[in-house]
């Protein structure tokens, strides 16, 4: 297991508290937060029970609050268990005429 440094931003940031409603994120999704008028874009690598750790396309990692507002850019579809099958199945329905 290896260690990183957390930075004074990383402190800030886990103490944040931008909403009541934790973040419902799963590792692997691809997530935007705003952050004091910055956008921050990134992967969900790990979850815990108040913070989340992230890691931008600057491979830097960032650790943040779950009370902050954000958006699911991208769900993580390994298993596929967020994909919808939105084609509807019309072999079994039968037809039915007015008598």
């Amino acid at each position: 297991m290896t260690y990183n440094r957390l930075t004074m931003d990383d402190l800030v940031n886990i103490r944040r508290r931008d909403t009541n409603q934790k973040a419902s994120v799963n590792i692997g999704d691809l997530i935007k937060i705003t952050l004091d008028k910055q956008e921050v874009i990134g992967i969900v690598l790990q979850v815990d029970d108040k913070t989340m750790k992230l890691q931008n396309a600057r491979g830097e990692i960032k650790w943040i609050s779950l009370y902050v507002i954000y958006e699911v850019l991208q769900y993580n579809n390994k298993k596929g268990a967020f994909i919808v099958d939105k084609k509807k199945n019309h072999t079994n329905k039968k037809s039915q005429t007015k008598n």
